[in-house]
């Protein structure tokens, strides 16, 4: 055996560096490390200042109990905590965290300074450790607590810094930590500031309602509402939205087991369970829940940063929470609680044509598929290779799908298909079918060939969301929500695209309440939204006025849009993919200020906007995937009359 292929044991700087790599991801987690610490060493009042995003400065003080100088030297030290002392603490936790790794770690990879002295003591410590290696212990002033500064984050760690994102996007994860601990502790009092700006201010609150109005503003809160349930030894508190308030994503969504925030697919899916039906489909309700449960009945230890939990029953964690969810939103309707435990949607099985998949491939593969339905036949082609070559080695493919949005485990790929299926996957097949041939017919070009919209014999409308038209033996069904929303979509683009937008001023204006990731994201994205018509600014932490609008379009439903463009801001992306978050954006806006289904036009409107269709550059399907039109030829009319 080669010299170069021996075992060793790792340097301690390496084992550091790797233990760094596990436990501090982003500047959020150093955050969170060091604010679980401060909670654990008895904190009141926790003070967070942050700039660069989290890359040139962190600084968390805290008024806990302190630590000796010996205490201060062996915290830098891997395995070394206050927190555990025997086996059975390892599986009973009542502390944040326990690892030991969280310090030595972090001043690893940074800049790092320590300050810290006994309650009672008139000299306290200070200790500077830079990149691992211990420069300064001197005596230093004891304010009484703990104050830890974090310079240079990941200075010499070089490919770390590659992956972090741009500073608002990391400040914007910082808000998040520092908003989901904060909601857990309404005892203590917290705060965040970065650049002179106060992020989060949450002073010490009477309890769980005071605090979530805080934290999330006094509008959304108005709309959210308390429920408690406790069963076996198995507790819930927390508030839950009107389904009238929903956002574009889940960070609506915390989540909490036994007052550690948690990620966890099965309390996410319970919860979404919940409100299916109930919100829009692609929209998440707001909740705050607090779920109690024994301490056997929970795993904490199978994330580095205690994340993610390992329950012993999923099954039943599924059907406490959304039964008392679903309890809760019956309450709200005025209507009595149902005792029916709530169940883990069914997975069941459908059976592809490879004929299908084939052509669904093709049309990915020679002509992207405009919109959603690219992006489902992609998934479809990209993460089904076990599909394809069943599909390829006989004339059909058998799938395991999941109800959409689902989030119960599966080990095979699951597509997510509209929700209603029958056990027997008919309707599965039909909608991966639906796919296929959406996707081929785009391809041969069957939807461009039909006549200019203009063209079209206007006929009437039908339930006030269809236009009904006639091209020469064909009737064609236009869906007047997808249609405007092309139109506006084509029209934001441009807007992005350099030609300038026109913005309507407002006589007074409009003020959106907001948490402060959401405010700090629009503040940095002021200029982009003014190029779409949209002038707005930041009027205090938590509330920013729309001054403009897009000319032409309700105030109302730019204020909505304002909303959900705030959420996928938040949600960041590399410079590289700031043309798809454009796309995005410019997608939501002309979803939210397009005509609805229901809203009643005029037959000069009705053929303006067929006229407008001609001049999109995509008039087949909107920016989601919808199609615009559906075509039914003579003979397909004469068969539903049962005629030769």
């Amino acid at each position: 055996m080669s010299e170069a292929r021996r075992i060793r044991v790792l340097p301690d700087s390496l084992v550091n560096k790797i233990a760094a790599g596990e436990v501090i991801e982003r500047p959020a987690s150093v955050v969170k490390e060091l604010v679980e610490n401060a909670l654990d060493a008895g904190a009141t009042r926790v003070e967070v200042e942050v700039d660069g995003g989290g890359r040139a400065l962190i600084r968390v003080r805290d008024d806990g109990v302190g630590m000796s100088r010996d205490d201060a030297l062996l915290c830098l030290e891997r395995h070394a905590t206050s927190k555990l002392s025997s086996d059975e603490d390892l599986f009973a936790l009542r502390s944040l965290g326990f690892r030991g790794e969280a310090i030595p770690s972090i001043a690893e990879v940074s800049r790092f300074e320590l300050t810290t002295g006994l309650c009672g003591q008139e000299r306290g410590s200070r200790l500077v450790v830079d990149g691992g290696v211990i420069r300064e212990v001197e005596d230093a002033p004891n304010a009484g607590g703990t104050e830890v500064v974090v310079r240079r984050l990941f200075f010499n760690v070089p490919v770390r810094l590659k992956f972090l994102r741009q500073p608002r996007t990391e400040m914007g994860h910082v808000v998040d930590v520092v908003t989901r601990i904060a909601m857990a502790h309404p005892g203590v009092g917290f705060s965040l500031r970065s650049g002179g700006r106060a992020l989060v201010d949450a002073p010490v609150a009477g309890g769980l309602g005071e605090r979530v109005r805080r934290l999330l503003g006094k509008r959304a809160t108005s709309q959210l509402h308390d429920f408690h349930a406790e069963d076996d030894g198995w507790r819930a508190e927390g508030m839950l939205s009107d389904p009238s308030l929903h956002r574009s994503n889940n960070s609506g969504l915390f989540l909490y087991v036994n007052g550690r925030p948690v990620r966890d697919r099965t309390f996410v899916g319970a919860v979404l369970s919940a409100y299916r039906g109930v919100v829009p489909r692609g929209r998440y309700p707001t909740v705050v829940f607090f779920l109690d449960v024994p301490l056997d009945e929970v795993d904490h230890n199978v994330h580095p940063t205690k994340a993610e939990v390992r329950f012993r029953t999923g099954r039943k964690v599924w059907r406490f929470v959304s039964r008392v969810l679903d309890d809760a939103l019956l309450r709200l309707s005025g209507t009595s609680p149902s005792p029916t435990m709530g169940q883990p949607p069914e997975v069941v099985s459908a059976t592809v044509q490879a004929e299908e998949l084939r052509l669904a491939r093709s049309a990915r593969e020679e002509r992207p598929v405009y919109g959603q339905l690219g992006n489902l036949a992609g998934r479809a082609m990209d993460r089904a290779p076990a599909v394809l070559g069943a599909a390829a080695a006989s004339d059909q493919a058998t799938v395991t799908v999941a109800p959409a949005k689902s989030t119960v485990p599966d080990s095979t790929y699951a597509l997510p298909i509209a929700a209603g299926q029958s056990a027997s996957g008919r309707g599965c097949s039909g909608s991966l079918l639906s796919l296929a041939r959406f996707a081929a017919v785009h391809q041969r070009g069957g939807l461009e060939s039909l006549p200019a919209y203009a063209d079209l014999e206007y006929i009437g409308a039908f339930a006030r969301s269809f236009l009904l038209c006639a091209a020469g033996d064909e009737l064609v069904v236009v869906d007047q929500h997808a249609a405007h929303e092309c139109v506006l979509f084509e029209r934001f683009r441009s807007h992005q695209a350099g030609q300038e937008a026109r913005t309507q001023r407002l006589l007074m204006p409009e003020l959106l309440e907001l948490d402060a990731s959401r405010v700090l994201a629009l503040s940095d994205a002021q200029e982009a939204l003014l190029g779409m018509g949209i002038e707005l600014s930041v009027f205090g932490s938590d509330t920013v006025a729309l001054h403009g609008v897009p000319a032409g379009l309700g105030a109302g439903r730019v204020r909505q849009a304002v909303g959900d463009m705030a959420d996928q801001l938040v949600a960041g992306a590399e410079s590289s993919r700031l043309d798809f978050v454009r796309y995005q954006l410019s997608a939501m806006l002309a979803c939210h200020c397009a005509v609805r289904a229901g809203d009643p036009l005029s037959r000069d409107e009705a053929r303006a906007l067929l006229v407008q269709l001609d001049q999109t550059q995509h008039g087949s399907f909107g920016p989601y995937g919808r199609p615009v039109t559906v075509r039914f030829d003579r003979d397909q009319v004469v068969r539903w009359f049962v005629r030769d």
